[in-house]
């Protein structure tokens, strides 16, 4: 008999556990809720707007992806993708983990906040084709800006990267870039492309 209640609990427990899984959400629009246990997807060809929402997992954008004001506990990945983040207010509305851009040919930019755009994590922008813009960003990590190829010449002008005003933890590294400008960089350590704007 107590073989069979234990083994009735153990099947209980296994039966019950998908429910404390958090699955992931699929954003097209504005329509989530304030906050997302989960993890967040933005398909490709689909525009997610956020507004201070907090999101608990991570993001992966294949789309566009617009913040204002949102948190993000995890790490938020664009491949192909575009990201626009005007988050400001520190860790309130922080990307707490890695920043990471890669094969996207469009325009992704850190904007102007009303006091500062806080990055936990590094800021990673590789292999890409279009425009990379920081106003300003605290990076608690590095900031890697490496082999991106400039072929989306529009009203940006022909950068691969504008960096402006990033303090960072760690080093600033950027390397195989067709064109860099910038300007107050701050870290331990400012190499390759991004020398010249060390503050």
């Amino acid at each position: 008999m107590k073989k069979l209640i234990m083994l009735s609990v153990a099947l209980a427990c296994l039966t019950a556990a998908p429910a404390f899984a958090a699955g992931s959400t699929k954003c097209a629009g504005s329509q989530l809720p304030a906050y997302i246990a989960g993890n967040v997807d933005v398909p490709a060809g689909q525009v997610c707007n956020l507004y201070g929402q907090e999101v608990a997992g991570n993001v992966t954008v294949e789309g566009t992806l617009n913040s204002y004001g949102t948190r993000f506990d995890g790490n938020v990945t664009v491949t192909g993708g575009v990201i626009v983040l005007s988050n400001g207010n520190g860790p309130a509305a922080g990307l707490m983990g890695n920043l990471t851009i890669t094969g996207s040919a469009g325009n992704s930019q850190i904007g102007c906040p009303n006091i500062s755009n806080y990055i936990g994590g590094n800021i990673t922008y590789t292999g890409n084709s279009g425009n990379l813009y920081v106003c300003q960003a605290n990076v608690g990590g590095g900031v890697n800006v490496n082999n991106n190829v400039r072929i989306n010449n529009d009203y940006s002008g022909p950068y691969s990267a504008d960096l402006e005003n990033i303090t960072a933890g760690k080093a600033i590294s950027c390397t195989g870039n067709t064109l860099v400008q910038g300007g107050g960089l701050v870290a331990p350590q400012v190499t390759g492309d991004c020398a010249p704007f060390k503050q």
